[in-house]
């Protein structure tokens, strides 16, 4: 599942992933040579997003979707500052 947060991810692994907002949009590119690559929109914010890595619920790591896509932008989907690449 595909889950994006406004503003931070949860910062403890006691946090619950519910407190993410499933409203999102996006979509995981890849998963290649040691990254995590893909986009994040909230059409409901002006906030960029935050998005986190969950294995078996759990928080592994989370970046901001703030990486240039000119598909994006192209497609009128967002102001194209909406990419991320999270490090596995």
């Amino acid at each position: 599942m595909f889950k994006t947060k406004h503003k931070n991810i949860p910062t403890s692994k006691t946090e619950s992933p519910e407190a993410i907002n499933k409203n999102g949009t996006g979509h995981v590119d890849s998963i290649c040579s040691g990254f995590v690559t893909g986009w994040a929109i909230d059409h409901e914010s002006n906030t960029t997003n935050t998005v986190g890595l969950f294995i078996d619920g759990e928080l592994i790591c989370g970046t901001k979707a703030n990486v240039y896509r000119k598909d994006l932008k192209d497609a009128e989907l967002s102001d194209g500052f909406s990419g991320f690449q999270i490090p596995v």
